[in-house]
């Protein structure tokens, strides 16, 4: 570079790749041909939380780092999520064993992410992670699509056994997050991990209970999120923990499908006073289910209630908040309609005004689905 050209000063190099979320793997090809500096923020953004989704990009992973190895230090995160097409060949061979083996004996992990083929049976890779005592937010993302690597006739479930084992080796875990699998609990009698966050999403569990999984963070459980398509086999284990959680802030609760009657308000639930975000979505919500909530959860400050199973018409939506009983209430997610038995019908623009009316008298934020009549 000539010494008159002008030069962009190095520590505006982060500020200008932050400045865009966009950016091609050529235009990183390009920036790290500048100088040093580019090169060295380059790889960090490449490195920090890299995400595999082949085989061979694990192997290709693999070989770079073995060659390179001061990129190591970079890594933070780890997403790994290959996959194998029941028509393709290849997947877990010896040599692409010997490459995941590597990567999960890397230092310094602190988030792991296993999906595609490595769902299935996910407590084998987990196992071979060397430095587990370190990660604090694990997640495990199934899918329906995962097929065994080596019979491809045959379709396999995801799915994760958690036993003590497994439990001690993540001490230091907080965040923990299933997807699409089946899930066996074998309780553990020791203090680890104490979860702050749990999230499940479609997760089967064929054996133990959530109680089970969060035996040790029933006081530090800060968040908890359910996503079922079984209420009838989830709402007694997330009624549990709401019951043995003193210090739960947020629960989410949604049934995207339901077989079965949910039976989560049946009874009212426990006095919540830590409750602070309440999201609810595709259970059966009626006049009697505001008030359960104003009576156990009086310190909400979100609330979010969706579904086409709601039975609350605009004039219930405007009582429960002329009568402040969530006094603490700051924002209000509404469906844009309800449930006139059997059909669910939108509201009409007058009702939803009404509405919006009564939410701007609270000072209270409206959030809504709206498709007028």
């Amino acid at each position: 570079m000539s010494p008159d050209r002008p030069r962009i000063v190095d520590d505006l190099i982060p500020i200008i790749l932050e400045s865009y979320d966009h950016w091609w793997p050529r235009d990183y090809k390009r920036f790290a041909l500048i100088s040093p500096a580019w090169l060295a923020h380059i790889r960090k953004r490449l490195y920090t939380r890299p995400s595999l989704r082949t085989f061979h990009a694990c192997n290709l992973f693999a070989r770079s780092l073995s060659e390179n190895p001061q990129l190591a230090p970079l890594l933070r995160a780890i997403d790994l999520r290959p996959f194998v097409a029941r028509y393709e060949s290849g997947g877990l061979n010896a040599q692409t064993m010997a490459s995941l083996r590597f990567i999960l004996s890397l230092d310094g992990l602190e988030s792991v992410t296993l999906g595609g083929d490595l769902a299935v049976e996910a407590e084998r890779f987990l196992h071979a992670l060397s430095n587990a005592h370190a990660v604090t937010e694990l997640r495990i993302e199934g899918s329906n699509l995962c097929w065994d690597s080596h019979c491809c006739s045959e379709p396999k479930a995801s799915s994760l056994e958690w036993d003590e084992v497994m439990a001690c080796k993540f001490a230091r875990l907080r965040s923990l997050r299933l997807s699409n699998l089946e899930l066996t609990v074998i309780p553990s009698p020791y203090m680890c991990p104490q979860l702050v966050d749990l999230s499940l999403d479609n997760v089967d569990i064929v054996d133990g209970s959530l109680t089970d999984l969060c035996n040790t963070s029933l006081e530090t459980l800060h968040s908890l999120s359910v996503t079922t398509r079984n209420p009838n086999a989830t709402d007694e284990g997330v009624h549990s923990l709401v019951e043995q959680c003193p210090n739960l802030e947020t629960l989410r609760y949604e049934i995207t499908y339901a077989p079965g009657h949910s039976t989560f308000f049946d009874d009212g639930i426990p006095e919540c006073p830590s409750m602070r975000e309440l999201h609810l979505s595709g259970l059966d919500v009626n006049p009697h289910t505001l008030v359960i909530i104003g009576q156990f959860c009086k310190n909400v400050e979100l609330l979010s209630i969706l579904g086409h199973d709601v039975q609350l018409l605009p004039d219930d939506w405007i009582m429960f908040l002329t009568s402040k009983t969530l006094p603490s209430l700051r924002e209000l997610t509404t469906p844009g309609g309800s449930k006139y038995m059997p059909m669910f019908a939108y509201w009409t623009k007058t009702m939803y005004s009404q509405v919006e009316k009564a939410c701007t008298d609270r000072n209270v934020k409206h959030i809504s689905s709206v498709c007028y009549q």
